[in-house]
C-alpha cells in the first residue's frame, strides 16, 4: 500500500483522488471504569466494566483530482457512513481493519486551494479493537487441531 493511501469499505483512496496528508495520532483505548464514593470509605472505589471505550482519530486528507467539486462529493459519499461503522485499512497499519464512524462535521478547507487540491479535516470515533485483514475461516478436520491467535486478546 502506498504512503498516504487507505481503503475504506473496499474503495481505494486512489480511486477518489485522495490521500492521508499526515499520519494521525493513534489513541490507545481506555478501560470502561466507573467510580463510586461509598459512605464511610476513604477514596473512590473503581467498578471495572470489563470493556474498552472508543477512541478518537483526527485525519487530514488531501483530494487532488481534475475536478475538486466532484472529488469532494466522491470523498464525502464514501466517508459518510450513514449511521454505521465503516471499515478503514490505513497505509500505516495495512494488516489491520479499523472500525470507524464520523463523529463531527467534515471540513473542506477552501481558503488555500492549489489548482484542484483541497485539504479535508475529519474526526472519527474508532472501536477499541483492530481486526485482522486476513481473517480466513479455519476448518478443523478430525478429532484434534491447533488454532493460533496472533494477537494478545481473545479472538472474536
Amino acid at each position: 500500500m502506498k504512503r498516504g493511501s487507505f481503503i475504506l469499505n473496499g474503495v481505494k483512496s486512489e480511486d477518489i483522488n485522495t490521500v492521508i496528508q499526515s499520519r494521525p495520532l493513534i489513541e490507545a483505548p481506555l478501560r470502561k471504569v466507573g467510580w463510586k464514593s461509598p459512605y464511610g470509605v476513604d477514596g473512590d472505589v473503581p467498578f471495572d466494566e470489563g470493556a474498552y471505550s472508543n477512541t478518537n482519530l483526527e485525519m487530514v486528507m488531501l483530494t487532488n483530482g481534475t475536478d475538486y467539486i466532484k472529488d469532494r462529493q466522491a470523498l464525502y459519499n464514501l466517508i459518510d457512513g450513514r449511521g454505521k461503522y465503516s471499515e478503514l485499512i490505513p497505509y500505516f497499519d495495512p494488516g489491520k481493519v479499523y472500525r470507524v464512524m464520523l463523529n463531527s462535521a467534515v471540513q473542506f478547507e477552501n481558503n488555500h486551494m492549489f489548482g484542484q487540491a483541497q485539504a479535508v479535516s475529519t474526526k472519527w470515533t474508532v472501536k477499541p479493537y483492530k481486526y485482522l485483514v486476513d481473517n480466513t475461516p479455519i476448518t478443523l478436520t478430525g478429532l484434534s487441531g491447533t488454532v493460533n491467535n496472533p494477537t494478545n486478546y481473545t479472538a472474536q
